[in-house]
Formats: structure tokens, sequence, C-alpha cells
């Protein structure tokens, strides 16, 4: 706006009376434009403090989110080694009477039993195994806490 009052002024459009009232309306404006550009500046800011504590509480909330996994995770892996503790002794208890049973068994008859029992002195080893790796596992996972 201030060059449009230059260019009138100039070209003797504009009285001096009305070129004043132009230069202090521009000036009005001027202020008033700048008086808004502070709120505007300050409803940024506003809305800046706003994100920063949506932010913040996004931090505090991943925060929680990771402590209950790691709970989670602890809580997994003393489940785990208790219920390989409590499997593996029954499984490697029945593994021996299971052995003792093939031992005693002398008669003709007894190839198929024996073969019956291996199976199960089989099944039961590998069991004993797979716990095993579980409790090496939830073991190594402690140590590395």
């Amino acid at each position: 706006t201030m060059p449009t009052i230059w260019i009138f002024s100039w070209l003797n459009l504009m009285d001096p009376a009305a070129e004043e009232i132009g230069y202090e309306i521009v000036d009005f404006l001027t202020k008033c434009g700048c008086s808004s550009m502070l709120m505007h500046s300050s409803l940024r800011t506003q809305a800046d403090r706003e994100a920063e504590r949506s932010r913040e509480a996004l931090v505090v909330e991943r925060g929680r989110m990771v402590e209950v996994l790691q709970q989670t995770t602890l809580q997994r892996e003393k489940f785990f080694a208790a219920l390989s503790a409590q499997l593996r002794s029954p499984l490697v208890c029945m593994a021996g009477l299971i052995q003792e049973l093939m031992n005693d068994a002398g008669e003709p008859s007894a190839e198929e039993q024996i073969s019956q029992l291996n199976a199960f002195v089989t099944a039961g080893t590998h069991l004993v195994f797979t716990i095993d790796d579980m409790l090496a596992l939830s073991q190594k996972k402690q140590k590395e806490r």
C-alpha cells in the first residue's frame, strides 16, 4: 500500500492531507499486522507447547510399555524354566523304569514288548533333550540380564 500512496502523491492525484491520512492508515495497519503476527506466533508457541506435552506423554507411555514387555518376557522365561523342570524329572524317571522293564524282559514274546518300550524310551529321550534345550535357553537369557 505504501508504493500506491507514493504513486498517487507523485501523480498529484492525492492532496497532501489525504496523503498524510493514507500514511497514518498504512502505519496503523502495519502495527495491527505486527500485533496479529505476534498473536499468531504466541498461538504457534502454544501449539508447540501442547505438541511437546504430547511427545512427553508418548515417551512416558512408551517407557511403561517397554517395562510391561520386559516383565512379561521375564515371567515367560520363569514359566518355561519351571515347566521344563517339572516335565524333565518325571520323564527321566519314566525312561529309567522303561529301561529296567526292557532289561527284565527275557521271554521270546518279549521282543514286541521291547520294541514298544524302545519307542517310549526314544520319545522320552527326545522330550528330555527338548526340555534341556529350553532350560539352557532360559538360563542363558537370565544370565544376560
